[in-house]
């Protein structure tokens, strides 16, 4: 086999076990080969204290920062420990018995229960937390 190589001429033979043992190497290279995708910054969603006419504003902010940053926030685990360390005073103090119970309920474990907890708790008016 021949190879021209910047001008330079070379002869080189390769048996097959050779040529796969260079396959492997390369498929290993690229599979080393970190590809890092950047996905876009944002600007981290503003605390929720617990106002009723920012509750949907907060569940919007925090739906937009999921889905421009989905490797980010790939499940309700990663997605549920931003969202809470959103919270600040009372709010965060209405959910802390639910994060420090075993095992923890729907609502720390599940994002369309905290959703559902979060919309009762501070969307709904007639609810006495809501301000």
């Amino acid at each position: 086999m021949s190879y021209n190589l910047r001008n330079t001429t070379f002869e080189e033979e390769f048996t097959n076990s050779e040529i796969l043992k260079e396959i492997k190497l390369l498929q290993e290279q690229l599979i080393n080969t970190s590809t890092t995708v950047k996905e876009p910054k944002v600007v981290d969603v503003p605390p929720f204290s617990g106002s009723s006419c920012d509750a949907r504003r907060f569940l919007a902010q925090l739906s937009l920062v999921f889905s421009v940053q989905p490797l980010r926030y790939h499940s309700d685990s990663s997605k549920l420990a931003y969202a809470t360390s959103r919270l600040s005073g009372r709010v965060f103090d209405l959910l802390l018995p639910y994060l420090e119970s075993q095992p923890p309920p729907a609502c720390v474990t599940n994002r369309a229960d905290f959703k559902n907890w979060f919309e009762d708790t501070f969307i709904d008016t007639n609810n006495t937390y809501a301000s």
